[in-house]
């Protein structure tokens, strides 16, 4: 037997308690925060975001030591420092100057929409909702999702300002922070759609009526005319568009689209849309249509990251569509290396075997990367030598987001400042990372059109290690634009096919498309798709519809009209046959600018080429290895014995060497169905348990447990965790072990349980085998390590 050891994300991603900084998984967990033995919040003591600070001599060249600090903006204290900034700066000009210069400041800044409702986010990091959400609706507010650690909810901004806990003196706001598994109290970060422009003056019509054009083009520049000349035009496939708002779709029924199609709103309102600007998903269902126009299509409305889940949930679940199509993205909420509740949305969905089509952003002249720099030690983050402001010429609204790679291991902790051309501060966001929030700052501000602001970082609560930083806005940057990396989220997802934009007239890279790579050096995206520019008639006419928002629905249309010509193609087919089919365009091979290159669709001979072939009927007889027991004795038995992996006096001891590390090792033989056997003991926080039908380092089954109590069932497919047992509270598993843990896989089911207690079973999701072994991964802190004995593995009769 040959052993090894190997390393990737570990399985925490999905584990309800433990883990990175960063927003946990959304898949199939379900958390809470506890009420008791909390803290009472202090007051807020941030002061109103429109504070001018003190006047500068130039908003242009400006030296590092004439940049004027913010005067009066204090740092909040306490539970306060769960709550973004922008929430106590209103909440103080509630107090300070009255109830409508609130709502003004509220609008301003983007916290509340058209029914004068703030929509916020409570990361937490506990595991039982119901207490919260009781509490929630006892304070005036309405639960929207749960998801994950991730509870959604609305409350009426009179609610929330003029609300005072008489027992405590504190508003919702402090209600909410001051339990102390409550982690953050955030506006919920709303999508961007990639992109329709919709300028003044322009009605839905007149876009529409342009739009039908540019479908058209789309069809016959990607080659899906001639599919539909031969029969294939994607009967019998269902695709799913998600969006923010469906305005005029149901005009549009018979002749834009088609004749009925399924709808569902997973927003706050319940709406499909608020107002009848936002054409944005109908335009989208659009070109879906006009590419696969016998497909069947099913819409859904969404906002955060809980109506996201939700809506591919009912998407796959219920709707059994096919292909999903989005067009919008969530600007720098994440790392940017495919992991966040975004992505995991993306898993679930390719997981069931469902092709999520999504587009790469439109952010490639509006991104900014660099470390933080200071070398002067003013605090203020240096863009170039000497030059601690980045300009940006704003339209009518203003949003920077700030994102910085400090997801894990030593916490660092910037502000995100904006200021106008006469350096009066505008908009602030000042988060405490150090309360454990994740590393985002986003500012927003209404603004004067074509005028040009500066935006500032500085580095909080005192020097830290210079950590890689980003700046996302809404509007080209006027300088120190940088496209590589500005992909939006969740187009770093591994499982999503994502789609930049080409001209569709010359196959031109649209200078706006978002690049890759992932900030884990994957190549994204993967396909370009058309898009459609402004022309002269259109000019004159004030509209435009262009972005990887048109891209991204041709895309999906073509995967419709293979699925509808190949009945038993698979996600990971169709996506090979669009890529094979590419027209390359950039450097030769896939590259970070448009992929394998420009949809096209060919000869429609090739999808009458012969299909995948079908999953067989019954697995080939495996060679199962003998019964074994390993009592770790000997260090030639067959698993490594270097690295982070060692023998250690009758125990084998896995150790992985950093934070958010996944660490293994495997013997050589292979068992189909077989019980397996192992006693662990977990030191520090992490999780460990039995690897078992590895057929290769990036695909294996796991049956873990943790150190809080927790077990998990899961697939590790690709770079992606697929739960067949989400993360369970067990009283058997409590402490940190030693635990004695059974794997028994049967003819039909798959049973673990530990410590003599059955935890759970679940049907064999196929028949299988592959190699056995141990796993041990560590979560955000460091410091794990799982020893294990009594190791043994029988082979069914």
């Amino acid at each position: 037997m040959t052993g090894h050891t190997s390393n990737h994300r570990p399985p925490h991603t999905t584990h309800p308690r433990e883990g990175s900084r960063r927003v946990l998984a959304l898949i199939g967990l379900i958390l809470a925060l506890v009420l008791g033995g909390c803290s009472l919040a202090q007051s807020p003591t941030a002061t109103p975001r429109g504070a001018a600070s003190p006047a500068a001599t130039a908003a242009e060249a400006r030296t590092a030591r004439t940049i004027p600090t913010p005067a009066g903006l204090a740092t909040p204290t306490g539970a306060d420092r769960k709550i973004d900034t922008v929430l106590l700066d209103i909440a103080q000009t509630y107090q300070r100057q009255g109830r409508q210069a609130a709502e003004q400041e509220a609008r301003d800044s983007g916290v509340i929409g058209p029914n004068d409702e703030i929509r916020l986010t409570l990361v937490l990091t506990s595991n039982d909702t119901k207490p919260v959400t009781d509490k929630i609706a006892a304070l005036g507010g309405k639960v929207v999702g749960v998801s994950g650690n991730l509870i959604d909810l609305t409350v009426a901004l009179d609610v929330a300002l003029s609300y005072v806990n008489t027992a405590t003196g504190q508003n919702i706001l402090q209600d909410l922070a001051a339990f102390e598994t409550v982690r953050e109290v955030r506006v919920t970060p709303t999508p961007e759609p990639k992109e329709l422009v919709f300028p003044a003056g322009a009605t839905p019509a007149a876009l529409r009526s342009q739009l039908a054009a540019a479908a058209g083009e789309g069809v016959a520049r990607s080659g899906a005319d001639g599919w539909h000349a031969a029969g294939l035009t994607g009967k019998g496939v269902r695709v799913g568009i998600i969006d923010g708002g469906f305005a005029g779709y149901e005009a549009l029924l018979g002749q834009g689209l088609p004749a009925r199609v399924a709808a569902r709103s997973f927003t706050a309102s319940g709406a499909l849309y608020e107002d009848e600007t936002e054409i944005h998903g109908a335009a989208c269902a659009e070109i879906v249509h006009a590419m696969a126009p016998d497909a069947d299509l099913s819409l859904a409305a969404v906002e955060g990251a809980t109506d996201l889940l939700r809506a591919v949930r009912w998407l796959v679940d219920e709707q059994r569509v096919q292909v999903i199509s989005m067009s919008l993205g969530w600007d720098g909420q994440t790392r940017g290396d495919g992991t966040g509740p975004f992505a995991d949305a993306v898993a679930y969905a390719r997981g069931k075997g469902v092709l999520f089509v999504t587009a790469a952003g439109n952010e490639a002249d509006k991104h900014y990367a660099g470390a933080f720099t200071d070398a002067d030690g003013n605090g203020w983050h240096e863009f170039a030598p000497g030059k601690e402001s980045l300009r940006v010429r704003a339209g009518a609204a203003l949003q920077v987001v700030l994102n910085w790679d400090a997801w894990a291991g030593e916490q660092v902790n910037y502000d995100l400042f904006v200021y106008d051309a006469s350096d009066k501060l505008i908009a602030s966001s000042r988060n405490d990372q150090t309360a454990g929030r994740d590393p985002v700052e986003i500012a927003r501000a209404r603004t004067a059109a074509n005028a040009v602001y500066q935006i500032r970082v500085r580095q909080a609560g005192g020097a830290g290690r210079a950590a890689p930083l980003k700046i996302i806005t809404n509007t080209p940057l006027a300088e120190l634009a940088s496209a590589a990396g500005s992909l939006t989220v969740p187009a770093d997802a591994p499982g999503a096919l994502t789609v930049g934009a080409i001209n569709v007239r010359d196959d031109r890279l649209e200078p706006y498309s978002s690049q890759g790579p992932t900030l884990d050096g994957r190549t994204k995206p993967d396909l370009a798709g058309p898009t459609v520019v402004s022309t002269a008639s259109t000019d004159r006419a004030g509209r435009k519809f262009s972005g990887t928002s048109a891209a991204t629905p041709h895309v999906a249309g073509a995967a419709a009209l293979l699925f509808g010509a190949q009945p038993r193609a698979t996600a990971d087919t169709v996506q090979q046959f669009l890529q094979e089919g590419a027209k390359d365009l950039e450097e030769p091979g896939p590259e970070n600018k448009t992929g394998y290159g420009g949809l096209r669709l060919g000869d429609p001979a090739r999808a009458a080429g012969p299909p995948p072939a079908a999953p067989p009927t019954a697995a080939a007889p495996l060679a199962a290895g003998p019964a074994f027991a390993d009592p770790f004795t000997d260090p030639a038995s067959g698993l490594a014995a270097t690295g982070e992996g060692r023998y250690d006096s009758g125990a084998y001891r896995l150790t992985p060497s950093a934070p958010n590390r996944a660490t293994w090792s495997t013997y050589g033989a292979r068992y189909a169905d077989a019980r397996i056997e192992v006693t662990v003991r977990l030191d520090g926080p992490g999780a460990a348990g039995i690897v078992f039908w590895q057929t290769a380092p990036a695909d294996y089954y796991l049956f873990a447990v943790s150190a809080d109590g927790f077990y998990q069932v899961t697939h590790f497919q690709n770079g992606r965790w697929l739960d067949l047992i989400p993360w369970t509270k067990h009283p058997a598993l409590a402490g940190a072990g030693p635990h004695a843990l059974k794997l028994e896989i049967g003819a039909g089911a798959i049973a673990v349980s530990a410590n003599g207690a059955a935890l759970g079973t679940i049907p064999k999701p196929a028949a299988g085998g592959g190699a056995v072994g141990l796993l041990a991964a560590s979560f955000a802190r460091p410091g794990t390590s799982a020893t294990f004995t009594k190791f043994s593995v029988t082979p069914a009769p």
